[in-house]
């Protein structure tokens, strides 16, 4: 991460100062040697943040309201068909994703290629408004939906080979792919944020990509 020289607030404005990182974002479609690099520092990044560092919140705090899109939402047009067909299980299976990643590790909560920098030695992981106490694979699983948007491999491959997600219950990971993909779905279906022309559209491809993994994860449901 990189090191916070200062801070200081004015007028309601926070402002922080960090040291100034010589390295880039990744190259997009993802390069399998520069992803390869992001998962193997996440380990590092999580055993050094572990137990957490400072006072954050938890998954189950933040995800009980998080992971509710499924239930808020109603069945329309732009609904994905098999969604609009199992909305009170995805809402079910959603509701307990928050307490399926609960953990002790401060992580990231937004990874994505835009919040990372790679220097000749090291990656470096920015941007952290959405930090949360939780399980460290929460992260990956966060991670790789915007990673397959944007040219990576297939998600279940890299769960199946990742030192920390192999060793998860299934069951677990599931539910919080569910409030996940609920979250993006049903927030791409929201009116524009002021300011952020295209959150909205990158939530909605975010939705699709997790949508087909999740439906993957659940074959028995039609």
């Amino acid at each position: 991460m990189p090191r916070l020289l200062g801070s200081w607030e004015l007028d309601g404005w926070v402002v922080l100062v960090f040291e100034e990182v010589d390295g880039r974002t990744p190259e997009l479609p993802w390069r399998p040697d520069q992803l390869r690099r992001v998962l193997d520092a996440l380990p590092r990044l999580w055993s050094a943040l572990t137990p957490a560092p400072v006072q954050a919140p938890s998954t189950v705090d933040i995800m009980t309201e998080g992971f509710t899109g499924w239930a808020k939402v109603r069945p329309d047009e732009r609904l994905d068909p098999w969604a609009a067909r199992n909305l009170d299980r995805l809402a079910d299976l959603a509701a307990r994703g928050g307490a399926a990643c609960a953990g002790h590790t401060l992580v990231h909560g937004d990874l994505r290629a835009d919040n990372l920098l790679l220097t000749a030695e090291d990656v470096i992981f920015v941007d952290w408004p959405a930090a949360v106490l939780a399980a460290p694979w929460f992260d990956l699983l966060a991670f790789l939906p915007s990673v397959v948007l944007q040219g990576g491999p297939d998600p279940e491959s890299v769960l199946a080979e990742h030192e920390v997600s192999r060793r998860v219950d299934p069951d677990r990971i599931t539910a919080v792919l569910a409030g996940f993909t609920g979250y993006f779905v049903t927030g791409a279906l929201r009116p524009p944020v002021p300011g952020l022309p295209q959150l909205r559209e990158f939530q909605r491809l975010q939705g699709e990509v997790a949508l087909r993994w999740l439906r993957r994860r659940l074959p028995g449901w039609r």
